[in-house]
């Protein structure tokens, strides 16, 4: 497993989760607007599998990974708080979300650039 693919992976989950948040924000008004969320970043999806080489004839054949493409399913999130209106955004949720993903987005970019400092460290000699 590859640490700045998966953290590069990780950021854009972060970049769609965050979309989808600021999406339920805007709506926090709006009459039967339910809201949505990302489904949960997994390591053991098949988008992180590891892709075997097969150098000779009588290797085992690995299936391909896939789920490379940045696109992540959203789904409704299950408040159970429902305003008169129907509407079931929660700011207080939803801005705790955003906390949460930004300070995984700091915790990403800081593990990126520790790796490159080494990657850099070990070039140089």
């Amino acid at each position: 497993m590859e640490i700045f693919g998966v953290a590069s992976r990780h950021i854009a989950w972060l970049q769609s989760r965050q979309q989808v948040l600021a999406e339920n924000i805007a709506n926090s008004d709006t009459p039967r607007y339910r809201a949505r969320d990302i489904t949960a970043f997994d390591l053991n999806s098949p988008a992180f599998t590891a892709q075997l080489a097969a150098t000779n004839p009588l290797h085992m054949q690995a299936s391909s990974a896939g789920g490379a493409s940045g696109d992540f399913e959203v789904v409704f999130s299950r408040n159970p708080d429902v305003s008169h209106s129907g509407n079931d955004v929660s700011l207080e949720r939803e801005m705790k979300k955003i906390g949460e993903s930004s300070l995984a987005f700091a915790f990403d970019t800081s593990v990126s650039k520790i790796f490159h400092r080494m990657t850099m460290m070990s070039v140089k000699g």
